[in-house]
């Protein structure tokens, strides 16, 4: 779990450089140390509760709200706000990621793979969806995830072509691309 971790703050690194390349124009975030999130899913407390009209700008305030609530390592309230972010902007697809990556780094890989896939129906050429896919499929150790792995990293280059990664996260990203795209008899026992 540890490699799971710290691969997923490189991909929070490379997440905030290179939403605005994916058309996003937002930044996808990621989980810090702090307590697990419960995603409510948009659960309120009382059946008459009215769900609020869908606004963009609400789910843009609440996504960047969360951000800032997830580097204070205040995951449960950053939980919160990216749920209202996806109610208020089904199509937000950084919240999606974020949300997922925060449920991966808690044991709810399911969940979090769920949010991941529902990013990728939302925008296929979204670098962080992918690089927080692959960086769990790695960790996992079972060979048929190592494929899948491979098949996101691959998709990752296809996106991203000869642009250089941004220089922060070039060292751990080259790291998880180079586990990942191994070949099983490059693997050294």
């Amino acid at each position: 779990m540890p490699r799971l971790c710290a691969a997923l703050l490189v991909i929070f690194a490379l997440s905030l450089t290179v939403a605005c390349d994916s058309g996003t124009n937002q930044p996808a975030g990621s989980a810090a140390d702090g307590d697990a999130p419960k995603s409510t899913g948009g659960a309120t407390d009382g059946a008459a509760a009215k769900t609020p009209d869908p606004d963009p700008a609400v789910a843009k305030a609440a996504f960047d709200e969360a951000l800032q609530l997830i580097d204070a390592g205040r995951l449960q309230d950053a939980a919160g706000k990216l749920d209202e972010a996806i109610r208020n902007d089904p199509n937000l697809a950084d919240a999606y990621v974020a949300r997922g990556k925060l449920q991966m780094e808690h044991g709810d890989a399911q969940a979090g793979l769920e949010d991941i896939d529902r990013a990728l129906t939302i925008n296929e050429e979204l670098v962080a969806a992918y690089l927080a896919r692959a960086a769990y499929y790695e960790s996992t150790g079972d060979p048929a995830d190592k494929a899948k792995a491979q098949a996101d990293m691959t998709a990752v280059h296809q996106i991203r072509g000869t642009k250089p990664l941004p220089k922060e996260v070039q060292k751990e990203t080259k790291s998880i691309f180079d586990k990942v795209l191994k070949t099983d008899s490059e693997v050294k026992p």
